[in-house]
């Protein structure tokens, strides 16, 4: 279950999946812990994994009462933290695609990133740092990865403990400059991913009536998505030129000669054919 481990200086971040809320902030520094109380239900199957339970309003870790506080207040507090040591790079296992957009989503709730973008330089993911340091391996977990190096094992649901532990692995492997440069972003390019794959998911679910037709995959929906384009875009590119103008705003190349989207001629006929059957009014 991956965590967001922030170290040198910073937090750790304990997310139980994609699209819930942070449970568990933990710093490096001053080995403290804060739970924080999602709004969202924790699953039965997370619950078993983590340990973690919430009943009403009250929190539990292993079925000790723990204190928790509401999700801005943690943020604030993390903020607060940032703003002693200014220029912090958050390092984490796995961050750039899976929990920077969860710390994102919750900044944005509540109108905060303002105040975190002022203490951030940006990011280092050890997942790709850790496979050019390591490569080979089968398993590039943060847990597979500390047992092969350390020779040892820890309690990778413990936000706690996987924070130190991704310190220990980062210290023990010692990256070159170069090393993390490469495996390094910045703020502002976490910012326009974060905002792009917002974007991709309001206009996913207006190309439904072709995914489920079959017409086109999910994964074509989504790179169709992804462009910018919705199903309004295609009806009307249809409405204007037929099957050229499907054919046009599909294969639109960008100034480095990309597609936009596909140059297939099946995914152009089938589009093609879907709006050519749909009444007038449709």
């Amino acid at each position: 279950m991956p965590i967001m481990k922030v170290i040198y200086q910073c937090y750790a971040f304990y997310i139980s999946a994609r699209n819930s809320h942070i449970t568990q902030i933990s710093a490096t520094s001053d080995k403290g812990s804060t739970y924080v109380l999602p709004k969202k239900p924790i699953t039965p199957k997370a619950q078993e994994i983590t340990g973690i339970k919430v009943e009403g309003s009250k929190m539990f870790c292993h079925d000790k009462e723990v204190k928790s506080v509401g999700i801005k207040e943690a943020l604030k507090m993390f903020i607060l933290f940032l703003a002693q040591y200014k220029k912090n790079i958050i390092i984490g296992h796995n961050i750039k695609s899976y929990d920077i957009p969860v710390l994102f989503c919750a900044l944005n709730n509540c109108s905060i990133m303002n105040e975190f973008s002022c203490s951030i330089l940006g990011f280092l993911d050890t997942l790709q740092l850790f496979k050019s340091l390591l490569p080979g391996l089968t398993s590039y977990s943060q847990s597979n990865l500390y047992n092969t190096v350390l020779n040892e094992t820890y309690d990778g649901h413990d936000s706690m403990e996987d924070v130190v532990a991704l310190s220990r692995l980062f210290h023990h492997l010692a990256p070159s400059t170069e090393a993390k440069q490469l495996s390094s972003f910045s703020f502002d390019s976490a910012a326009r991913r974060y905002d792009h794959n917002q974007k991709t998911k309001l206009l996913l679910p207006t190309l439904t009536p072709l995914t489920e037709k079959k017409v086109i995959t999910l994964r074509t929906a989504n790179v169709i998505a992804a462009s910018g384009m919705s199903f309004s875009h295609l009806r009307i590119s249809y409405a204007r030129d037929g099957r050229q103008g499907i054919e046009d705003v599909l294969k639109e190349e960008d100034v480095n000669g990309k597609v936009r989207v596909t140059k297939s001629k099946k995914i152009v006929d089938a589009i093609s054919d879907f709006f050519k059957s749909l009444k007038p009014d449709a």
